[in-house]
Formats: C-alpha cells, structure tokens, sequence
C-alpha cells in the first residue's frame, strides 16, 4: 500500500479500505503522518501478520493453532513501503500472547465467516507495551487526543459469562494517569472510559443503551473535537446505526471526552496496549489475567489518532462532508457481509 495524500473518494460500487479513507478525511500522506496509527486484521493471514505460538513465533499461522504475535498493518505498511526513522508513527509494533495460556486459539476465514481470535474468558488475552521486545528508543511518536479519535472493534460475545467486567479493549500511555478502556459491565452493557486521574475530572463513563446479546457486532466510538466553542462529545455506535440516542446501541454524549493528549514516546512500563485484557498493576507490561478477561471471538480493532466521522449535526466541522463514517459502515458491511435489521 503506497502513501496516500488527499486521496479523492472512489465513486464505483467497491468500499475503500482504511488506508484510502484515512486519506481521503485527513490530507496527510499514511507512511509519514498516518491517521490510522493501529490496525490488527484477524482475518488476513498474508505473508508475515501472524504467527503461530506453537512455531515459537517463527511461522505463519495456521488454521486451529495459537495466535503467538499479530503485526500491526500500519507498522507493516511503513515497513514495507516506507521509510525506516518513520516506523514509530505506528502505534506500537504488534500485540503479543505470550504463553499456551495466554495465546487465543486463531480462526481462519471461511466460505461463511471472517478469520477472528477466540478469547476463553479465563485466560487468553493479547497486548503490547513501550517494553515489549524490539521496541528501542520510543514506542510511538504519534499522540492521541482524549477529546479526537476513533475506535473500530468487531467483536462478538459469549453470552454464556454474564455478571462479570469483561473488558475488550484497553490503551494506556505513558503519563499513568490516563487510560481509555472499552468493556462490558457486570450487567453486560458495552461501556467506553475516558481517564484523565490527573485532569479537573477523573473518570467519564458513556454506555450502550441495551445489555449486550451475544451477536456478531462492529463497534465505533468517536471523540469530537470542538468546533465553533461547541462541547466536547463522544459517539457510540454500532452496526451503522448512527446519533439515533433512544435507539438499542446508540449513544451520543457532550461530557463523555476528556480534553488532554494521551503521548507514547519513549519507553515505559506505564504503557501498554490489551485486547480482551486490562494492565496487571504494579510495574512492568503485562496483562491481568485474574479477572476482567473477555470471552468470545474478535475480529479487527482499528484505531485512528483522529475522529473519523466529520462531527455531530449540531457541529461546524469544516470535514463534516467528507463522509468518512459512510465509507467506514460500507467497508465493514461488504467485508463481514453483515447488515443488521432491527425491521
């Protein structure tokens, strides 16, 4: 995938990929000032993304075995194409499972399904960390707004753990007083967690309007910034349905984000980066594997250091449209050939 800057919109029926639709919202070429910063694709196996934990994390994976390291596709895109002083632009190199226990077993794609990971609930989960081995000299130069980004999580849950903290997602950087956390509560209600331990207000809290169900989901949160002295807001979304608040999984906050930057530059055990896992407390980077482990299967996490959605109605956003959120629902409806129908 060469660099992208500016790139225009296709106008013929095929969904853009994320690389294309990070060109076309933000002019800024992705092998030097990507937007897209971290994306893990469980359902490409190409040559030198995923390695088997079994292989001692030589060999591609296959069909059945552990998930022992994934690369991320925006360090692999730079890698590949261009230039090495711009490889910590991603954010972070991979995630890692780094035991028998820790690994989730990989799933290829089929006929019918998307390749995904399964988490077991007990103790399977994947991370990274400004420590983990080959990361010298910084784990990212790129930082990330509290209050101007997107996360894209495929996820589906195993209904049959309910009652528990389960987490799905979770980013630390190196501060240790600031975290953002996705993960369903003990009433199995996705919610989104903006910490700011060092800010005016510690701790915002947004959530899904129903319990989860145990379907097959894409979930996207966006962070606005202010446009025009507009408040602060946050975008839960899921499966397309969009700023429709009294729907079932919607929901539009003005207090949900916090204003600071989140930076990754350096090394630190402060930082981490988990799926399916929270951090272990204490030093180092390592993942809890006591409690707040998901169960069930995930697909694909991509997280741009910008919001991807061209803000809310009641914004100035002068993006507003390039209709970057359109591309990205198309591009997961094609991919997952998916479309919920509450009718």
């Amino acid at each position: 995938m060469m660099g992208l800057a500016g790139a225009k919109r296709n106008k013929c029926p095929r969904s853009l990929s994320p690389f294309e639709i990070e060109g076309q919202r933000h002019d800024g070429d992705n092998l030097t000032n990507p937007v897209l910063v971290a994306w893990y694709d469980f359902n490409d196996n190409s040559e030198d993304l995923m390695f088997s934990y079994e292989s001692g994390f030589t060999d591609q994976i296959e069909d059945g075995q552990r998930l022992g390291l994934i690369h991320n596709k925006v360090y692999k895109n730079i890698r590949d194409n261009g230039a090495p002083g711009d490889l910590d632009k991603a954010l972070f190199r991979y995630m890692l499972g780094i035991s028998g226990t820790m690994a989730p077993y990989w799933h290829a794609p089929t006929d019918s399904t998307r390749g995904f990971v399964r988490f077991d609930g007990s103790g399977n989960a994947l991370f990274g960390g400004g420590t983990t081995p080959s990361i010298t000299g910084s784990a990212s130069s790129s930082t990330i707004d509290m209050n101007d980004f997107m996360i894209v999580v495929v996820a589906k849950k195993d209904d049959s753990l309910t009652g528990v903290r389960q987490n799905l997602f979770t980013l630390y950087p190196k501060s240790g007083t600031q975290l953002l956390v996705l993960s369903f509560d003990t009433n199995d209600t996705l919610n989104m967690q903006s910490v700011d331990s060092g800010g005016a207000t510690a701790i915002k809290i947004m959530s899904m309007n129903d319990a989860d169900d145990g379907e097959f989901r894409y979930y996207y949160i966006n962070a606005y910034p202010s446009f025009a002295g507009a408040t602060t807001a946050m975008n839960m979304q899921s499966d397309g349905f969009f700023n429709h608040v009294t729907a079932s999984y919607n929901k539009l906050s003005f207090t949900a984000a916090q204003t600071s930057t989140m930076e990754f530059d350096g090394v630190s055990s402060n930082m981490f980066t988990g799926l399916g896992c929270t951090k272990a407390s204490g030093a180092g980077v390592f993942p809890n594997l006591s409690s707040g482990l998901f169960k069930g299967d995930i697909y694909e996490l991509m997280i741009f250091k910008k919001d991807m959605d061209g803000g809310a109605t009641t914004f100035t956003d002068p993006e507003a449209g390039k209709r970057t959120h359109r591309d990205i629902v198309q591009y997961l409806r094609k991919k997952y050939r998916y479309v919920r129908n509450d009718g």
